[in-house]
């Protein structure tokens, strides 16, 4: 709590320090010793920016950057975009141009089950739940055991047989059950990753589509994420 009082007051000082422009603003900071490359998040209010309206990202309001949707909401959006070298003990500006003549959107991709991206061929098993093949592109090798009783992300359904068994300590008496037999729809491909989805149901989500999965791999690192969304009954 102490820090982010500190934060915020250290924040309020270098606002004189910002640049203005007519448009919104994004300013990052990089607090740390050493220089940055990475992902940024932000929220951005649906009255400044919708999906589906053509925008840019611009660093120090010349050069765009690479920016996808992260996550949509009721009152706003979140999205990323990348930041690249900021240098130790800095900031830098974004500003935000809505109706900029390039998109930043992403378009769907197929939905044959092989997503490929600079780090990772990675093939998806609908009727398994999850990865069932992870290749390295860097090192030319197979990261996963063909032989596994589950896939690799896969949704597992545990089912305890008595709780007082957690009081000792142990798990002994249980029941583990693999969400299977999804389909694959289309994900996105965009300037920052590409994503493939798997929807199904289960015993704990039995609507249609109760059960989601997107997994995305980023185009520029070595670097998977896996989203999970479930409508529980």
């Amino acid at each position: 709590k102490e820090a982010a009082i500190v934060q915020e007051a250290a924040f309020g000082l270098l606002q004189q320090d910002w640049p203005r422009s007519e448009y919104p603003t994004i300013v990052v900071t990089n607090t740390l010793s050493w220089p940055r490359t990475g992902m940024v998040k932000v929220f951005i209010d649906k009255a400044l920016l919708s999906i589906g309206q053509s925008f840019q990202i611009l660093e120090n309001g010349r050069s765009p950057v690479a920016a996808q949707l992260w996550k949509s909401g009721h009152d706003g959006n979140w999205w990323a975009f990348s930041v690249e070298e900021m240098p130790a003990f800095s900031w830098r500006a974004y500003t935000l141009k809505v109706g900029a003549a390039e998109e930043a959107y992403a378009a769907p991709v197929d939905t044959t089950g092989v997503l490929e991206t600079y780090g990772y061929r990675i093939t998806v098993d609908p009727k398994r739940g999850g990865v069932t093949s992870l290749w390295s592109n860097a090192h030319q090798l197979e990261m996963l055991d063909p032989n596994s009783e589950w896939a690799f992300g896969q949704l597992i359904h545990e089912k305890l047989a008595n709780r007082w068994q957690l009081e000792q300590f142990k798990l002994t008496d249980f029941e583990r059950i693999g969400i299977t037999d999804l389909e694959l729809f289309p994900g996105t491909d965009g300037p920052l990753w590409k994503s493939i989805v798997l929807r199904g149901s289960s015993e704990i989500a039995p609507e249609n589509h109760g059960v989601e999965i997107e997994i995305r791999s980023y185009k520029k690192d070595h670097l998977l994420e896996f989203r999970y969304r479930i409508r529980k009954r």
